[in-house]
């Protein structure tokens, strides 16, 4: 009984550990991306999508605060239109379900994006403009797919009516895997065989005093 102990505790912190650690299939932050430009690798960027950072709506626009975040994407900078960006060759298991999640904002007035999977949507979402504070501006938004077969195109569309003095701020994207049944299920044994075995050395511990 002293073996299974330390076997269980192993197991179940095995369990949680491997989901939190292999979940994430990919993640993009923008920090490799080229400060001012449309560069970011792996990336296409059409339209004026720029990579910029609080500085620039500090500097040039009357903003205050910081995202904190470094450099992210900006929609409609340069007052011209603007698309979005893509991400194409992305590979994952057919079938699998997934969360997609990110980080939006607005600068400026409400903005629009919607997210599309080989060319079919799969979210929209629309930001009501409060302030002009770079520490309040973005939120976290998150949907679930399941892969298709083959490669994937990932893109994230401007679909705001305006984007004159308006801003839309993206960061943070990353994709996660849905854990399969059988791993809630190992996860769930391993904390009842954890439960379980914290009982009954409560229980033994009067006995030995």
């Amino acid at each position: 009984m002293n073996f299974l102990k330390p076997t269980l505790i192993c197991a179940a912190l095995f369990s949680v550990t491997t989901a939190g650690h292999a979940a994430v299939v990919f993640s993009e932050d923008f920090s490799s991306g080229t400060h001012g430009s449309t560069t970011v690798p792996g990336w296409t960027l059409t339209g004026s999508v720029l990579v910029l950072n609080s500085a620039d709506y500090v500097n040039n626009a009357g903003g205050t605060g910081d995202t904190n975040t470094g450099l992210f994407l900006a929609y409609g900078a340069g007052q011209a239109p603007d698309t979005g960006i893509a991400l194409t060759g992305l590979s994952l298991v057919a079938n699998q379900q997934y969360t997609l999640s990110f980080d939006y904002g607005s600068f400026g007035g409400p903005q629009s994006i919607g997210v599309f999977l080989n060319g079919s949507q799969i979210l929209s979402e629309t930001t009501n403009y409060t302030t002009n504070n770079l520490s309040n501006i973005l939120s976290s938004y998150s949907v679930s797919f399941n892969a298709p077969v083959g490669a994937i195109t990932l893109e994230f569309r401007d679909t705001s009516s305006n984007t004159i003095n308006a801003d839309g701020l993206l960061d943070n994207i990353s994709i996660a895997a849905v854990p399969e049944p059988s791993t809630w299920a190992m996860m769930l044994l391993g904390f009842a065989g954890v439960g379980y075995m914290t009982y009954r050395r409560k229980r033994q511990a009067p006995a030995l005093a």
